[in-house]
């Protein structure tokens, strides 16, 4: 037994079992600590004084019980854990809400139209400007829409959606087919630089994640009569945070893959152009197979 549980230690101290346990400890306790004022107004210093000594008797008849003691940490790991898996959810979703992914497209078509027409107002701004300063500073608004004629309800979403258009319209290749070829011939660094960006992206989507669960649980409590007030302002901040941070994200990955395509999309073009025809790889595979 001692020997599992030091892996147990062992397996605790990981990081990413950290990075996943911890915001889950403190959701649970912040639960449960609302869970066990109630409705008492916690302010009041009798209150304060009761719900002191009741933890004492707890913590009491734990420090009796080893084993219930070390049932009870592993319960609120658990709890913990589960908590976090749910709240990888929660980013998966708020991924896909960022990317205006197709449950989330047409509810918010209204963002869209909206969206267009700002730049189009500036669009036109932009053309009817006489001076260089004047183009300059239109370009700059409706480039702070959009880079290209908005699509998508979000700006993250137009981010990339512009990024396929601009690829499609200088070079004539779909980014969604030709990006895992052209990845292949892309510099150490500027790859380590794309997946950095990538997973910059992932974590501001989990951050974005908890801060919902957080935000969501902490209303329901508040709805109920209870102190939800600490889950819904670690989750609004954390909410805030993951969008700010995912923002800043996103616009990086999509400037990154556009920066990939102007410097080696003649090389991938010059690749495939002279590739072979089909009858020619039929007949080598002949070869190869020697009558296999």
């Amino acid at each position: 037994m001692n020997a599992v549980f030091g892996e147990i230690g062992k397996r605790l101290g990981e990081k990413w079992v950290l990075l996943l346990s911890l915001p889950g400890v403190l959701f649970v306790s912040l639960l449960a600590g609302a869970v066990a004022v109630g409705d008492r107004d916690w302010t009041r210093e009798a209150v304060r004084r009761e719900l002191l000594r009741s933890a004492e008797r707890w913590w009491e008849r734990l420090s009796v019980h080893p084993a219930a003691a070390l049932l009870f940490l592993a319960g609120v790991l658990v709890a913990a854990y589960a908590v976090a898996l749910l709240a990888q959810v929660c980013g998966i979703a708020v991924r896909a809400c960022w990317l205006a992914a197709v449950p989330f497209r047409w509810p918010l078509f209204w963002l869209t139209r909206l969206r267009r027409r700002v730049w189009r107002r500036h669009h036109d701004k932009w053309r009817r400007a006489t001076t260089d300063q004047g183009r300059a500073e239109a370009a700059a608004r409706r480039n702070a829409v959009s880079l290209a004629p908005p699509a998508c309800p979000t700006w993250m979403a137009d981010r990339m959606a512009a990024l396929a258009t601009r690829v499609r319209g200088a070079y004539g290749l779909d980014v969604s087919f030709s990006w895992p070829a052209l990845r292949t011939l892309l510099p150490l660094d500027l790859c380590g630089a794309v997946d950095a960006a990538q997973a910059a992206f992932e974590r501001s989507a989990r951050l974005a994640g908890w801060g919902v669960l957080y935000l969501g649980t902490g209303c329901w409590l508040t709805v109920a009569d209870r102190h939800g007030w600490p889950l819904v302002l670690l989750g609004a901040a954390s909410a805030v945070t993951g969008w700010a941070y995912g923002r800043a994200s996103a616009g990086a990955l999509a400037a990154l893959v556009e920066t990939s395509y102007d410097l080696t999309a003649d090389q991938l073009v010059a690749a495939l152009v002279g590739r072979p025809a089909p009858a020619q790889g039929e007949i080598a595979s002949e070869t190869l197979r020697k009558g296999a």
